[in-house]
């Protein structure tokens, strides 16, 4: 399945860079890398492992966390928390404003204050819409 997946992606690779390594390699990672969604769910959902101890299973979460946080950019303590609440904010939507704010959001994540801001606009918008 592995190797499919990366024949297919390969067929999209110009012939030039077919001979850079580096530059097949970031296509291959960047193919195959959990968006920040799929990672921020696997580490809250994540069980300890019948096979690890606690120690392994703190490290693994700890690792989940941190590639979460490089993924969305995440350097300071303040950018942390305000990462930590839009992240319960968004938990908290139902699948309609889930999936609009995701696209949204795109690459990049939203604080709060924008996070509230393109909800409350997305509501008034639906409510106008309707009269």
């Amino acid at each position: 399945m592995l190797g499919e997946k990366v024949g297919n992606l390969m067929i999209y690779v110009k012939q030039e860079e077919l001979g850079d390594y580096e530059t097949i390699k970031q296509l291959v990672l960047k193919q195959f890398q959990p968006t920040p969604r799929v990672l921020l769910n696997q580490f809250r959902r994540s069980p300890k492992l019948p096979n690890e101890n606690y120690v392994q299973f703190a490290s693994r979460i700890e690792a989940m966390f941190d590639y979460y946080c490089k993924l969305r950019n995440v350097n300071e303590f303040n950018e942390l928390c305000q990462l930590i609440v839009a992240d319960q904010i968004i938990n908290f939507l139902d699948q309609e404003l889930t999936s609009y704010i995701n696209l949204k959001m795109c690459k990049n994540w939203y604080t709060p204050d924008k996070l509230g801001r393109e909800l409350d606009l997305f509501m008034s918008s639906k409510v106008s819409s309707r009269n």
